[in-house]
């Protein structure tokens, strides 16, 4: 439920929401259970999402206090709770320990996955963020050059996770002065974003805005006016903190778990696979200024996962998370219909492991 309030904006009652789940995993399985972790965590992410950044940052730190006590300090989990509390951290000024934990996420996720993994995408392009930042320009346009190969090799060349990563590119091949190299950075997001998302979504104006100030900076340096700064009348937007789609991070990360799954034949592990790359597909068509409605959709696919990754699944928790996932997929369903389709497959699907 707090996720599907989260997803419809309404922050004080996602709160309230997560605050009584966590009451009631705490009360069943003690202060310091995975569940408790995962109750925790979802805390934190909406205590961020209302700007409460210390009350995030504690949340992060008790959900990585207890995943490190439940699991090696290398696993996935851990480095998912690292990330989050790195992203608090950069919000709130301390860059330094931002970038420490964020290359900590990062060298658990290539341990993990692999160096090329899009998850190690997302969390090279927060760093990359925190460097700009910080004034290491060379260490993030490095950064984010990193992460557009991943997310090229990953997604295609004409994706918009990858236009996200050229303005970003862009963004701060404008600061180190290189105008001629952000120019084609922009340019190159700019083509992207209007071929697959129109000449009217939020991220081609963006962009598009980026563009014409860093051209009429151009000009007024032509005719021998002062250059616009950044801080002046022109506003460029970067798409830093978050900036690529975490639902992508979340399915590919549930797809991998599906590997695992026991009790189950390769035909039923590739019929899921299937489903959840045809949920991944159909999100591509939620609007940025709905994006909280794909991730908590993917937040939902995956609760789903991990309950029927255990060796005897819960009941009770299946049905919860089944109506979580129907739910998170009606709040986009005007967006995006097929979303609302597919997940009805899903749930579906599982409903074989609810005996």
């Amino acid at each position: 439920m707090g996720t599907v309030l989260s997803a419809k904006g309404d922050l004080d009652g996602a709160t309230e929401a997560y605050e009584r789940a966590l009451a009631i995993h705490e009360a069943s399985f003690g202060l310091f259970h995975p569940r408790v972790a995962t109750g925790v965590n979802n805390l934190g992410r909406v205590l961020y999402d209302k700007g409460d950044l210390d009350g995030a940052k504690d949340a992060f730190e008790r959900a990585l206090a207890i995943d490190e006590a439940s699991n090696e300090p290398n696993h996935p989990s851990v480095a998912a709770h690292v990330n989050n509390l790195a992203m608090v951290l950069h919000e709130k000024g301390d860059l330094d320990d931002a970038k420490a934990a964020f290359e900590r996420a990062i060298a658990i996720g290539e341990a993990a996955f692999g160096p090329e993994h899009p998850t190690i995408a997302t969390r090279v392009n927060n760093l990359a963020s925190v460097l700009r930042d910080m004034g290491d320009l060379d260490g993030s346009i490095a950064a984010f050059e990193r992460a557009l190969v991943i997310c090229e090799a990953t997604y295609g060349v004409d994706h918009p996770t990858v236009a996200t990563l050229f303005n970003n590119l862009g963004y701060v091949l404008h600061d180190k002065g290189e105008h001629d190299d952000a120019k084609a950075a922009f340019e190159r997001a700019l083509s992207v974003f209007e071929s697959v998302l129109g000449l009217e979504h939020p991220s081609t104006q963006r962009v598009k805005n980026n563009l014409d100030n860093l051209t009429g900076q151009a000009r007024e340096a032509d005719t021998g006016r002062n250059t616009l700064s950044m801080t002046d009348n022109t506003t460029f937007s970067g798409d830093f903190r978050g900036a690529i789609v975490n639902y992508k991070s979340t399915l590919i990360d549930v797809r991998q778990s599906v590997k695992a799954l026991p009790n189950t034949d390769d035909t039923d592990k590739a019929e899921l696979d299937r489903l959840l790359a045809e949920l991944t597909a159909a999100l591509e068509a939620v609007p940025a200024d709905k994006s909280d409605g794909a991730e908590a959709v993917a937040v939902q696919a995956k609760a789903l996962v991990d309950e029927v990754c255990k060796e005897k699944p819960n009941k009770t928790m299946l049905g919860i998370s089944s109506d979580g996932l129907k739910k998170a997929a009606e709040t986009i369903s005007d967006v995006a219909p097929n979303v609302l389709k597919v997940a009805g497959q899903i749930v579906e699907f599982f409903g074989k492991f609810g005996g």
